[in-house]
């Protein structure tokens, strides 16, 4: 429920709050302590710590980063790549879809933001299908 949250507050307002990546972190440490029986904070950390410094570059939001180390917390080392790239697959039509809505519907010339959180809420409910459902 806290990713469909956050999809729908990135879609509405572009914005992803502190609260919310602080309770997905919660839960994420608690099901990464359930399933995998440990917990994976070095590759967290260094996403987090290239996130930052992309984020200062103004490539990806914060936010969207902080959601991915958060995400993380739950994940094996193995199991972040396949959510990494589950992700990057579906922000690329989100992507398209979001330049076309804004080339075809508004015509200013200011930047185009792309709710990724939605593209990372997605990758990482494939992920949990892929690998546990299925």
């Amino acid at each position: 429920m806290a990713l469909v949250y956050v999809c729908y507050t990135d879609i509405r307002y572009r914005r992803i709050t502190n609260k919310t990546i602080a309770l997905i972190a919660i839960l994420s440490l608690l099901l990464g302590f359930v399933i995998q029986g440990s917990l994976s904070i070095i590759l967290p950390l260094g996403i987090l710590i290239i996130g930052f410094f992309i984020s200062t570059l103004g490539i990806v939001g914060a936010a969207d980063t902080k959601l991915v180390v958060a995400l993380c917390l739950s994940l094996s080392v193995g199991e972040t790549g396949d959510f990494l790239f589950f992700t990057a697959l579906i922000g690329i039509p989100l992507s398209l879809i979001t330049l076309c809505f804004y080339r075809l519907l508004r015509s200013t010339k200011t930047g185009v933001t792309i709710p990724y959180g939605v593209a990372i809420s997605l990758g990482y409910g494939i992920h949990w299908g892929v690998s546990y459902v299925l």
